[in-house]
């Protein structure tokens, strides 16, 4: 099985990009959903993203954002991937990596073992599915699923693990799943 790797999302300073990175991170996520207390600006994520590491891939978070906003965040952050939160249905996500980008993170909204199934509507349309505690434009609220729903998940793309993961845990995490 290969390493995990691991995604810093919602960096605000250059401090915490040099953490995520002295830290072993493989990835550093930058918000641009504004109801979220570590959202940024297009111009701070600009200062940050040419400030970060070449080695730490770099992640653009938006949350059902029209084409314009998805724009600036590309033009800020040179993103590898796009990572999104919102109620964006298949079609978007196909609609979106047409127009501008090839690598999509599609976070999923886990709060049942249904919904683990529902990410395989995803699985054509994302380079990557994100499973998640957190209702859409939620994420980062520190909250965990049952990962026992996992156990016989196997959808035909990569996919992350997100929402509740602390030192103490992560072991189980993977276990689990």
């Amino acid at each position: 099985m290969p390493a995990p790797r691991v995604k810093i999302c919602g960096v605000t300073a250059a401090a915490d990009i040099d953490a995520a990175a002295q830290a072993g991170a493989d990835i550093v996520g930058f918000n641009f959903h504004a109801p979220s207390p570590r959202a940024l600006k297009p111009e701070q994520a600009a200062q940050l993203a040419a400030g970060a590491p070449k080695n730490l891939l770099r992640v653009a978070l938006l949350v059902d954002a029209a084409d314009d906003k998805i724009d600036e965040a590309i033009a800020a952050t040179n993103p590898h991937f796009l990572q999104l939160h919102g109620r964006e249905s298949p079609a978007r996500l196909q609609e979106i990596k047409r127009r501008v980008m090839p690598q999509i993170i599609k976070a999923i909204s886990v709060r049942q073992r249904s919904d683990v199934a529902q990410a395989e509507l995803y699985a054509q349309a994302a380079d990557w599915l994100l499973l998640d505690a957190a209702a859409p434009g939620e994420g980062g609220q520190g909250r965990a699923f049952d990962w026992r729903w996992l156990a016989d998940y196997a959808p035909p793309c990569p996919w992350l693990l997100a929402g509740g993961l602390t030192a103490d845990n992560v072991a189980d995490a993977v276990r689990l799943s």
